[in-house]
């Protein structure tokens, strides 16, 4: 487990905790003869951070705990096997608000600026604003001058860079650039020479931790950004591009495969701290060819290239950028179905949040050690983390593999119906970079969208009514065969009832001191939890039974509920009972809920 915890300058608030399943790996060699030890994972969290305007870096602390077998609980847990670190991070800044701008715009110019009544709206406007472009030359040279001491080869890269890979082609635009440098008393050859001697400077940003994870099958590294200046203007500037290139060596012959390419935006930033500011590139890889049997441990070697202002090399992974590193790992392939590259299969691997080898195959029910998949598995599927089986409500999702180029259909019947019902309605999409869109079926079939366009694999939803076992099938347009797995359903709502039996009944008054009592229902096919509790004032310990969360599978009906009044004070009261269902809502890990309540007063004692 690893449990993050954040803090903007008020103390540690927690994040949330991600998970990795573990396993002995018996000790083995790659292709280039070295050990497989130490195995590399990763694990990641989204989170929704507190964002502020361009002019306000964001510069929060983040805490890492990792423990083995026990869930760390607090920011300082200290793990009995693992460890903690530290680092800070760079919240990406948000627009505008209108308010905030007319502010600033006061205070530079020394003046009260009062917004009309009418438009106090303008506390939530939000100011769209388009990216500024890239500080031309002799911007970056008056801002990297001999104050922040950022050298010629660094702010100009750009320009050695066109010259080093061939463009300007023309003499005269190569001349123009060298006069523009001349100019500006800069030493054009002095820096070309500089670069190319320096090549693999490590002094502005390094590459430091490499992995894979396994459970949203995405690669990852972490690279520090050093310095507070030389990355091409601030945070409401255009800055640079901090490029990773992935690799891996998937076959004996350790020829390595290249995966792709992802970059981050980074910036001078003049508060950054001492050990600098840690960035994470990620990007989605496709495992579904490179995966073994479980008998098998998969291991391969992983490669990434950090490369500043210039994507690194998508032919060579042995070229050595001119800002950055490469640094390689071993990581370990979760096992799963066995297909040689090349083949096309239809595959269903997550359906409702929960991935398939987790729901049992013949029940539809999720098994005990259940997990939502894209949630790094920080998330148990009995929401009481109990172990217990559950259904499935509402909107169920349907994920897989991406086969491109091809187009696939999903079904659903009711287990013993002889017909198919196809799924083909429009539902959206996020890419790699957050960005959404709609996916349409062409007739019954839509066609594949590659991991970049489609990060989660998403293949289909399904918007469910009713509470019997249903089967959903995936097949491919042009392949022989399919996918099949059974789900079952609950949409009803748990079964919520208070009442208080004493003779005056519901909504009566009464006196301080008065001993009432009366029945309850709590009842659900797949019951998770209820409770019973008192407002606006909760009752004294003690004096309501049952008091608190009731964790219990087993549904209650007209069983009896007590309530002392002896040291309540006189006022108008409900009281309210909440029933919750497992029944996995929407394909995440919210579940549907009832609740009802009954009234009276309490008088003062005459």
């Amino acid at each position: 487990y690893v449990r993050f915890y954040v803090d903007y300058g008020s103390g540690w608030e927690d994040a949330g905790v991600a998970s990795i399943n573990v396993h002995d790996v018996p000790a083995g060699v790659d292709c280039a003869g070295q050990p497989w030890s130490p195995l590399s994972y990763a694990a990641s969290l989204k989170i929704d951070p507190y964002s502020s305007p361009c002019f306000f870096p964001r510069l929060p602390r983040v805490r890492a705990i990792l423990s083995w077998k026990t869930v760390p609980d607090n920011p300082d847990f200290i793990p009995v096997w693992g460890n903690v670190v530290e680092d800070t991070i760079q919240i990406k800044p948000r627009y505008w608000f209108l308010k905030e701008y007319i502010d600033v715009v006061a205070d530079l110019n020394k003046v009260e600026i009062a917004i009309p009544p009418d438009y106090e709206y303008a506390e939530e406007l939000v100011i769209p604003k388009p990216d500024p472009g890239p500080l031309a030359l002799v911007e970056l040279a008056k801002v990297y001058g001999d104050e922040l001491a950022v050298p010629s080869h660094r702010f100009g890269f750009t320009h050695l860079m066109e010259y080093m890979q061939g463009s300007p082609t023309s003499e005269q635009a190569f001349g123009a650039k060298v006069s523009e440098w001349a100019s500006l008393d800069l030493d054009w050859a002095s820096a070309i020479k500089t670069l190319l001697d320096g090549a693999g400077d490590v002094g502005y940003e390094e590459l430091e931790c490499l992995g894979l994870d396994n459970t949203l099958d995405r690669v990852e590294a972490t690279f520090r950004v050093k310095r507070s200046s030389g990355y091409g203007g601030t945070l409401c500037q255009h800055g640079s591009t901090e490029y990773v290139a992935f690799w891996a060596t998937f076959d004996d012959d350790c020829s390595w495969t290249y995966l792709g390419t992802a970059d981050v935006q980074v910036h001078d930033i003049s508060s950054i701290p001492a050990e600098g500011i840690s960035y994470a590139a990620a990007m989605p890889v496709d495992l579904t060819h490179q995966r073994r049997d479980c008998s098998e441990a998969r291991v391969v070697r992983l490669r990434a290239v950090l490369s500043w202002a210039s994507a690194p090399s998508t032919t060579d992974p042995d070229a050595v950028p001119y800002w950055g590193n490469r640094i390689d790992r071993h990581v370990q392939i979760a096992p799963g179905p066995v297909l040689p590259p090349g083949t096309v299969v239809p595959l269903i691997s997550i359906l409702g949040g929960i991935p398939v080898q987790q729901i049992d195959t013949g029940s539809g029910l999720t098994i005990p050690s259940a997990h939502f998949s894209l949630l790094g598995g920080s998330a148990p599927a009995d929401p009481n983390t109990m172990g217990r089986a559950c259904p499935f409500a509402r909107l169920v999702t349907v994920q897989g593999p991406a086969f491109v180029g091809y187009s696939y259909r999903v079904q659903v019947r009711e287990v013993g119906s002889i017909s198919w019902q196809t799924l083909n309605q429009n539902f959206t999409v996020t890419d790699q970079f957050g960005n959404t869109s709609t996916q349409s079926a062409v007739g019954d079939y839509y066609p594949y969208l590659s991991d970049a366009d489609n990060q989660d694999n998403l293949l289909a939803v399904w918007s469910t009514a009713d509470d019997t076992l249903w089967e959903v099938k995936l097949d491919i347009a042009g392949v022989a065969g399919f996918d099949q797995h059974r789900m079952q359903l609950h949409n009803s709502a748990p079964v919520a009832d208070i009442h208080i039996n004493i003779l005056a009944g519901d909504c009566s008054k009464h006196t301080v001191g008065t001993l009432l009592d009366g029945t309850y229902i709590a009842t659900d096919d797949y019951l998770s939890a209820y409770s019973i509790g008192s407002l606006p004032f909760t009752a004294p310990a003690g004096q309501l039974t049952p008091a608190g969360a009731q964790f219990t599978s087993t549904p209650v009906s007209g069983s009896a509920w007590t309530l002392d009044t002896a040291t309540m004070k006189p006022c108008g009261y409900v009281l309210q009972i909440g029933v919750g269902s497992r029944a996995i809502y929407n394909s995440s890990p919210s579940y549907t809920s009832s609740s009802a309540t009954v009234g009276f007063c309490l008088d003062a004692p005459a």
